[in-house]
């Protein structure tokens, strides 16, 4: 029988046929052992089959290794297609098995070749769970479902929206207002302009307000649902602003949240206008409860805080007004609306509800009320109009600076203000935060013109895509009109606090002539000033720049508490922990037991420098900066009695060094070396408890090092179960004689107790005997009580009696 011509490429046809023909038996088996819970076995399967497709079996490999490291098995569709499901199904083995940095690893390889695969997104969500990494993990299952949902796929998306809330869950506070904050930079809502604050204060001042909101109350708490929602679909502009209004409130930055709470007011009342106008009443009714929420922001905004400028309590009791009449079920806004009344004379009331029902029905309530709000500050107006606008089935290349200009230029004329004061503010790439659509973001600044602000607007509504260029930007952007979709319009009041002078306010309501010009063309203005123009395609002149000097944000007039600011307490891995709900009296569990140890809580200094926990008789440190890489011989660790020096002892690169707060006895403590870093063993001295044996708080350390910051004694639980045996032996002795005479105290309360009861049960059986014998009836001793009363109770009767009556007429009055 003669060979075949061609022999190797007919060999290698058939050794690949068998490869892959082996690669799914065995996967068959592996998937067998997967459902049989025999997970380490089906891992070793797995590992075959990526063998056999030339894949790196080694699942901690990188992912891009792996990708390149395929034969012409993994190259083909169908080998690509048995490697993603050999990955997937390994990945779910290795979570099994609690390997999840081999799991993540896995996912990770699979989202390199399908990255808008949902099951890829569900295996690392996972895996980030399995590493406590929960943030990262619910962002992740949202994605999954998300992806899910698109593939039409209801099961899969059910099942990572399970996985999603049991996420969610797990966050703490902190990390609640962390991922709120990433939702609300996501929903392109305006800049402030009034007042900010940095990012670590903005997350401390919504964890404040999720602290409030969640006060006696039972877990999840309300902010743990809205989590759940604003990660299942993109948060709206209202949303975002009465978010960011609380934040505000609590940062102490009352203007700027005041201004959030009023823009969040106007965009739900603009929207269940619409809606009744186009017949969808019970839409409209449904956004009666977020438009109440916004009131109420805008009430807490006016409350501010004693003393401060900004505190009016008539407006305040506007709002709630309102809140209250959309809202009548919500407790706290009658509360609140109370608590404002309380404040205010019964004219004054009388004239707050005048105004609130006067102007229930004005025909522009967002433009009426900037401008009569900013006449009380003694200056000019300043304001503009923001807006955000969605493009389907366009590329973020496709808005290029033809498109940018048309749509600059169309923005400026509907205003009837140079085009240097219409800016492009933002432009974000089409992704799921965003539908899948191309959004950019604008601002008009049209200094005291309301009437431009509202023509402006107006045009937007009607005709949002003749409004922004027309044939233009539609022929650059290559798209039609039905793909142009107006996202939001607002009027913003941007007038700072400090006024505006009568020169720059002349400037921006200066004519279209001289503009651009005067400075050169937009292409010619970014060539000489490269960064300086306002957003995307913005040009730079001095009556813009003048403005953008004028609207700078200021600092809060107090700044808010920072608790953590110098230092934060993680678990043993540097894992986020929940903060303890404090006493105000600085009250904290102690433990004398060690069956009973609290959870172990650690300090993690800001600089990243070491990680630090104690116990009644110990210290132990985790310095951070050592490398991993180095051997025992490399490091020099000095320990006496009063500092603690850690160092390379080749180069002399100092790891840790420091003064420490208290004294340790250096020949009891020691240190190790290994995988998990370099671990410090301290041995407390402990000088004050030979001042102070019985005042065993004395000897917990505030702080480690002397240039340290303090830490809060209530930040956690203390574990004293390791104090000298001498110590503990007479704290028990003394515990012992407590409880003990305790229980003596409470049997003599018991005998007493029992004597008197007793003593009133003969007499009560007197009382009976008695009337029986001198009126021959036999009654109760209650109701011989209640015919029967002593003075005392009489007395008591007649007070209760006439405060009643008072309070009737009163009432009456």
């Amino acid at each position: 029988m003669a060979s075949p011509s061609g022999g190797g490429g007919g060999g290698g046809g058939s050794s690949f046929f068998l490869a892959t023909a082996r690669a799914h038996h065995l996967k068959s088996r592996a998937d067998a052992l997967l459902r049989g819970d025999n997970f380490r076995l089906a891992i070793l399967k797995y590992e075959e089959v990526l063998g056999l497709l030339g894949v790196n079996v080694s699942s901690s490999a990188s992912s891009s290794s792996s990708s390149q490291s395929g034969s012409s098995q993994a190259g083909s569709l169908e080998g690509i297609q048995l490697m993603v499901a050999a990955l997937s199904n390994r990945s779910m083995a290795l979570s099994k098995c609690a390997r999840f940095e081999e799991a993540l690893a896995d996912a990770n390889r699979i989202l390199d070749r399908k990255p808008k695969w949902c099951k890829a997104h569900y295996r690392k969500a996972t895996a980030l769970g399995g590493l406590s990494r929960w943030t990262e993990a619910a962002k992740t299952f949202a994605n999954s479902a998300s992806l899910a949902r698109m593939d039409n796929d209801e099961a899969s998306a059910a099942q990572a929206e399970k996985a999603l809330w049991d996420a969610v869950k797990h966050c703490t506070r902190e990390q609640l207002a962390q991922l709120i904050l990433e939702r609300v930079e996501d929903a392109c809502v305006p800049q402030p302009t009034r007042e900010d604050v940095s990012l670590e204060e903005q997350e401390e001042a919504l964890f404040q307000h999720i602290f409030e909101a969640h006060r006696d109350k039972p877990f999840p708490g309300v902010y743990y649902k809205r989590t759940l929602s604003y990660l299942k679909r993109p948060m709206t502009v209202g949303e975002a602003l009465i978010e960011r209004s609380a934040m505000y409130t609590k940062a102490k930055a009352y203007g700027q949240a005041a201004d959030d709470a009023r823009n969040a007011v106007a965009f739900f009342e603009r929207a269940r206008k619409n809606m009744n106008k186009s017949g969808e009443s019970e839409r409209a009714a449904r956004l009666a409860v977020p438009t109440a929420e916004a009131y109420c922001r805008l009430a807490e905004a006016h409350i501010a805080e004693v003393d401060h400028p900004l505190r009016r309590w008539d407006e305040a009791a506007k709002a709630y007004t309102k809140a209250v009449d959309l809202d009548p079920s919500n407790g706290a806004y009658q509360t609140g609306l109370r608590e404002a009344g309380e404040q205010l004379s019964s004219e004054a009331m009388q004239q707050v509800l005048r105004e609130v029902y006067r102007n229930e029905h004005a025909t522009d309530p967002l433009i009426e009320g900037l401008t009569t709000d900013t006449q009380d500050r003694g200056h000019a107006v300043v304001l503009r109009v923001d807006g955000t606008v969605r493009f389907t089935n366009v590329p973020v290349k496709k808005f290029s600076a033809a498109a940018r200009d048309a749509l600059r230029t169309a923005l400026a004329a509907a205003a009837g203000v140079n085009k240097l004061r219409a800016t492009i503010e933002r432009v974000r790439p089409p992704s799921p935060a965003t539908q899948r659509k191309l959004c950019v973001s604008f601002a008009v600044v049209v200094a005291d013109d309301a009437a431009a602000a509202g023509r402006v607007r107006d045009a937007l509504h009607a005709d949002v895509a003749a409004a922004l260029g027309g044939d233009i930007m539609l022929r650059c952007l290559g798209c039609s009109a039905g793909d142009v979709e107006l996202a939001e319009a607002e009027v913003v009041d941007v007038t700072p606090k400090h006024g505006v002078s009568d020169e720059d306010l002349a400037a921006m309501r200066g004519a279209a002539d001289g503009g651009a010009d005067h400075y050169g063309g937009d292409d010619e203005q970014e060539e000489q000033f490269p960064g300086l123009g306002h957003g995307i395609g913005g040009g730079y002149n001095a009556t813009a720049h003048a403005y953008q000097r004028q609207i700078v944000p200021s600092r809060p007039q107090t700044d808010i508490e920072m608790p953590y600011l110098m230092y934060k307490l993680v678990r043993v891995d540097g894992r986020a922990i929940e903060r303890v709900d404090k006493h105000p009296f600085q009250m904290t569990r102690v433990h004398y037991n060690d069956k009973e140890k609290p959870e172990e809580v650690f300090v993690e200094i800001s600089d990243g420098s070491c990680r630090w926990t104690q116990t009644g008789s110990e210290v132990r440190v985790l310095c951070l900066h050592v490398p991993t890489n180095l051997s025992v011989s490399d490091l020099d660790v000095l320990i006496e009695a009063r500092r603690i020096t850690i160092c390379h002892a080749g180069n002399g690169t100092v790891y840790l060094d420091g003064d420490l707060e208290r004294g340790v006895v250096p020949d009891e403590s020691t240190w190790t070396y290994d995988e998990d870093g370099l671990w410090l063993y301290l041995r407390k001295m402990n000088l004050e408890l030979l001042r102070k044996s019985n005042e065993h708080g004395e000897m917990w350390w505030p702080k480690l090092f002397v240039h340290h910051g303090g830490i809060a004694w209530d930040d956690f639980d203390k574990d004293y179960s390791d104090l000298p045996h001498e110590i503990l032996a007479r704290h028990r002795r003394i515990e012992a004689e407590r409880e003990h005479q305790s229980q003596l105290d409470q049997a003599e309360r018991n005998v007493r107790e029992a004597l008197t009861e007793r003593d009133e049960c003969r007499k009560r059986a007197r009382q009976e005997r008695l009337h029986e014998l001198r009126t021959g009836s036999r009654k109760s001793w209650v109701y011989l009580n209640r015919e029967n009363p002593n003075e005392s109770e009489i007395g008591r009767y007649r007070e209760e009696e006439a405060k009643r009556k008072s309070n009737q007429a009163l009432i009456a009055t």
